[in-house]
């Protein structure tokens, strides 16, 4: 099979998670296509959780693909690192994701299976491609995570099949469009949470969410 896995963010405490990746995330019995949306900067230069802004390190592109080596990377955008509201620039980076994953699927062809990860997760089971591709190749299914940091509930980790991760991905749009549209219409302490949990719903009444085989993860 042919599967993509994006992963947008900052890239954390990424080397300590990514033999977790290639034992759970990255079977070689399939083609697994990584595309990685991140920062110059391996943590917020402004976050203040954990004292990240000490933490952060500067890195060029080559930097960062190094650190993906053994990886099939095919598709690799590094940003200076920007700073504000850490809800919003996630959205913003999933979007930016997503837009580029869609040109290069178009050019060469669609993925039987979309994986939405993270560089700052560890899987607690191997994921079974086989497994999942059965339920999800023709059909409503989308396998989710437990668990969430700011956008939802369970907005750290998905995977189904390509026209069911537009969906997805297209709820993360109309998110980042609505918040940006309205941003000084909305209370700082009541809104992203809340659209989310509203468009996402909105298109999930056709999609059927299961969690098996994936059962929890903690992340750094």
């Amino acid at each position: 099979m042919r599967i993509a896995v994006l992963i947008p963010g900052h890239l954390r405490p990424w080397d300590a998670c990514k033999q977790n990746f290639l034992d759970t995330l990255y079977d070689t019995n399939h083609q697994i296509d990584v595309f990685v949306e991140t920062y110059n900067s391996i943590f917020r230069s402004d976050g203040q959780i954990g004292g990240e802004s000490e933490l952060k390190y500067i890195l060029s592109r080559d930097d960062v693909l190094s650190l993906f080596d053994g990886i099939n990377v095919v598709y690799c955008n590094v940003e200076t690192d920007l700073t504000g509201d850490a809800e919003l620039l996630q959205i913003r980076k999933m979007n930016i994701l997503y837009h580029s994953f869609q040109k290069y699927e178009f050019e060469n062809g669609p993925y039987d299976l979309v994986v939405r990860s993270r560089f700052d997760i560890l899987l607690d089971k191997t994921i079974d491609y086989n497994y999942i591709y059965s339920l999800c190749h023709d059909s409503k299914n989308m396998f989710i995570g437990k668990g969430g940091v700011h956008l939802a509930e369970n907005d750290l980790f998905a995977v189904s099949n390509s026209h069911l991760m537009r969906l997805y991905f297209n709820c993360i749009h109309d998110l980042y469009s609505l918040s940006v549209n309205r941003m000084l219409e909305i209370n700082k302490n009541n809104s992203n949470k809340d659209i989310l949990i509203k468009v996402y719903t909105k298109e999930e009444k056709s999609i059927k969410s299961n969690t098996k085989p994936i059962k929890r993860w903690s992340y750094g």
